[in-house]
């Protein structure tokens, strides 16, 4: 079998969400820097930005925007990279007629330890009687992909996502239930993961450095330790399945 193993440089993971916030909308104008640390106007007000997650990606028109803050109570995302993955950054005018705000991905916070994605291509030897064990050929048999993480934020929300499930309650008194999903195929509730590499200080806006698994299947490997000296981090593990492309993994832009 042949692997090749990529430790990443400090990375974001982002995944579909299990249920998309819906009914979002922009009903201002924003420039084509608007949400930028540094620009003149560091925020955008949306409709309602509370079913969204702390973090993620949004699409308003053709324009994919990733945010790292927002702010319930004021309705306004910030610390954000406009055009992200490949797109054009543009202004958007929805003081006339609301623009829906597509709801993309989740950003599942910090990681521990790094990120290793390992694709590993397994092959058969063929043989004939008049070369003995001298291979004559080999056959790939198949091609697997997978991403490893810690995560270091241990929220209800990323139990719930590593387990396929939700976080039930209200404010105070949330709880997640975890169920022994026998029989649960992993294809049926595969997500699309991006792996982000940081640049610096912030996450990169290279569309090149970006690795995507158009479907992955999620499992949840947790190991929490309760001591003085173990940091608790919730493991994770997505496994690549093929696309209607027949891809498994993208290193850069997808088609």
């Amino acid at each position: 079998m042949a692997t090749s193993n990529f430790k990443l440089r400090p990375a974001v993971i982002a995944i579909e969400p299990i249920t998309a916030a819906t009914g979002v909308q922009l009903t201002t104008s924003i420039t084509a820097t608007q949400g930028e640390a540094g620009d003149a106007n560091p925020t955008i007000t949306l409709s309602d930005v509370s079913s969204l997650p702390e973090n993620g990606i949004i699409q308003i028109e053709d324009e994919e925007i990733l945010y790292m803050t927002k702010n319930d109570s004021a309705n306004t995302i910030s610390n954000c990279i406009r055009g992200f993955r490949g797109t054009t950054a543009a202004a958007h005018d929805g003081s006339t007629t609301p623009l829906d705000v597509m709801h993309l991905f989740d950003i599942m916070g910090k990681t521990q330890g790094g990120i290793t994605f390992t694709v590993s291509e397994s092959k058969q030897a063929l043989h004939t009687d008049q070369d003995g064990e001298t291979p004559v050929d080999e056959s790939i048999t198949g091609t697997s992909a997978t991403v490893e993480a810690n995560l270091a934020e241990i929220t209800l929300e990323n139990i719930a996502f590593a387990h396929k499930t939700e976080v039930y309650g209200t404010t105070g008194s949330r709880r997640v239930e975890i169920k022994p999903n026998v029989g649960q195929s992993l294809l049926a509730v595969a997500k699309k993961v991006l792996i982000i590499p940081y640049a610096g200080a912030t996450v990169s806006n290279d569309v090149e450095e970006l690795i995507t698994l158009p479907k992955a299947g999620i499992a949840a490997v947790e190991e929490l330790q309760f001591d003085n000296s173990t940091q608790q981090v919730l493991r994770i593990q997505f496994n690549g399945y093929p696309d209607t492309n027949g891809n498994i993994a993208v290193f850069g832009k997808e088609a």
